[in-house]
């Protein structure tokens, strides 16, 4: 049964509701990957959503547009405006009473910089080629699923400027100060997937306060973040508890052998940073260019 014998067969009602869910469907997968990938957000009510007001879409803001367009022109727009703006009121309740909904919106880590080629180059295949050559794109999108799946975001972030660390810990990741840093807070908790707020994420492990300082270990690292005036005083204190500190402000005095201080001076060169464990050695990842690393002692 080809594709219009079947739609011949629908009842006569059913055709606008099947239309409208199989324009969803195809609409949400072509998109969904692109929308989860760049926003970090995947909707699973959205076919319901799209189910209930693409209808209106068509039966009553397209034809109002129309309506207002040819009678724009001698001052007789409104009837159509006045359709325009009930399908726009009724898909804007759906949108809110849905959105009101637990687990309306739920976080996507951010993927890999191959996973949307490759989902890409699978659907061009499946469109170009014929019969069931197309089903050969199917291969290059499971796998950019599974690589999107298995991909692993950075344990430890410093933000360039020094107001702000994020160590990925057992409740998602854990930031070293309810406030400061903002963008670069809200830059990471999107990347994660994560809908929690700076807030929040302050108050997860590993970070705890220790003397007036935030302390975290994680990996086989552990860091100190001294922010604020008069923290870099502190550096001696900060580096017999690790062997890594991050500060807002330039440090003072001499640096104790073997304590790795990423200090206002040092970022303000290579930006925000990654660091992880890596045969014993910190290795910092400058997230600006991945291919530049080096190992610190």
């Amino acid at each position: 049964m080809d594709r219009l014998t079947f739609r011949q067969t629908l009842p006569r009602w059913s055709v606008p509701v099947y239309t409208a869910l199989l324009s969803s469907v195809i609409g949400g997968l072509a998109t969904g990957p692109i929308a989860a990938a760049q926003f970090n957000r995947f909707a699973p009510y959205g076919l319901l959503a799209n189910l209930l007001t693409v209808p209106a879409m068509g039966t009553l803001i397209m034809p109002g547009a129309v309506v207002a367009a040819l009678l724009g022109p001698i001052g007789l727009a409104q009837p159509g405006m006045w359709l325009m703006e009930a399908g726009s009121r009724w898909i804007l309740a759906v949108a809110h009473w849905i959105a009101g909904w637990e687990g309306a919106a739920a976080g996507v880590p951010a993927p890999p910089a191959v996973v949307l080629p490759m989902l890409v180059l699978g659907a061009i295949w499946g469109m170009v080629w014929p019969n069931r050559w197309r089903l050969l794109g199917i291969a290059p999108m499971l796998a950019a699923l599974a690589v999107w799946t298995i991909a692993d975001r950075p344990s430890v972030l410093v933000s360039g400027d020094g107001l702000l660390v994020g160590v990925m810990g057992p409740d998602g990741r854990s930031l070293s100060f309810p406030r400061g840093g903002s963008f670069a807070a809200g830059a990471w908790l999107q990347r994660d997937g994560d809908l929690a707020l700076q807030e929040d994420a302050a108050t997860r492990p590993p970070f705890r306060d220790e003397d007036g300082m935030r302390l975290a270990a994680i990996d086989g690292l552990t860091l100190v973040h001294l922010k604020g005036k008069g923290m870099e005083g502190r550096m001696a204190a900060a580096c017999a508890l690790a062997p890594v500190v991050v500060l807002d402000r330039p440090a003072e005095g001499v640096v104790p052998e073997g304590c790795l201080v990423l200090d206002e001076v040092a970022l303000r060169h290579t930006g925000a940073v990654g660091l992880e464990m890596r045969d014993g050695k910190v290795r910092i990842i400058p997230t600006l260019d991945a291919r530049r690393a080096w190992d610190v002692q």
